[in-house]
């Protein structure tokens, strides 16, 4: 994968409960991938769109490494959410 990408998916894989970068994280995003702020914020878009959303409300499989690993870290997430209402 192409550098930057692999930046914003370890970026979403880091924040995968909530991957909406606040302000300050997204002009570090758009400084370190060399992207325009338009390039990045498609790219998040597309992202929770086609994937994030899709996983999350169970419409389809996780599909390579990036998927499966966001899949994991969302259902983690969940737990430990479920677990902390639970107490």
């Amino acid at each position: 994968a192409d550098d930057w990408l692999e930046l914003l998916q370890k970026w979403t894989l880091a924040h995968a409960a909530h991957p909406y970068p606040n302000k300050a994280e997204w002009a570090t995003l758009v400084r370190q991938t060399g992207k325009t702020p338009e390039q990045v914020y498609r790219w998040f878009a597309t992202m929770r769109f086609s994937t994030w959303s899709k996983l999350r409300d169970g419409e389809r499989e996780p599909k390579g490494a990036f998927e499966q690993e966001l899949n994991r870290l969302m259902n983690e997430a969940v737990r430990v959410a479920e677990a902390a209402a639970a107490e």
